[in-house]
C-alpha cells in the first residue's frame, strides 16, 4: 500500500518533531511481511517491514525488523522496531547493525 513514512531516531538517537516535520516523509510502497525465525522449530511471530519505491523495488528507507504495530489513528499507521543497516554489499554476511526505530505511517 502507498504511504508517507517519518522516522523518529536517526541511528538510535530520537529526533524533536521538528527535525522530523523538516526532513518530510519519505515515500513508497509500505509492506509488511512475516519472516520464519528459530532453529528448534519454526516460528511465524516476528514481521519486517519495508518502504519501496515500487513493489518489490529498491528500499526507500532501512528496513525495520520486528516490526509491532503499536498505534492505529485514523490512516495513521505506528510501528516500533530495530531498524538494519547493513554494512556490507555481501548478501551471504550482511553484518549489519541494529538501531531502535519508530515510524509513523500515513496511507494513501
Amino acid at each position: 500500500m502507498r504511504a508517507q513514512v517519518y522516522r523518529q531516531f536517526q541511528q538510535g538517537h530520537a529526533l524533536d518533531r521538528d527535525t522530523i516535520l523538516r526532513r518530510g516523509p519519505a515515500t513508497g510502497d509500505l509492506a509488511l511481511r512475516i519472516r520464519l525465525i528459530g532453529r528448534n522449530g519454526p516460528k511465524w511471530n516476528v514481521y519486517l517491514a519495508t518502504l519501496s519505491r515500487t513493489a518489490g523495488g529498491d528500499y526507500v528507507i532501512p528496513c525495520m525488523d520486528r516490526a509491532v504495530l503499536t498505534e492505529i489513528k485514523g490512516r495513521w499507521l505506528h510501528f516500533e522496531g530495530s531498524e538494519v543497516i547493513p554494512r556490507s554489499t555481501s548478501q551471504k554476511r550482511p553484518n549489519p547493525d541494529y538501531y531502535p526505530q519508530a515510524w509513523w505511517c500515513r496511507l494513501g
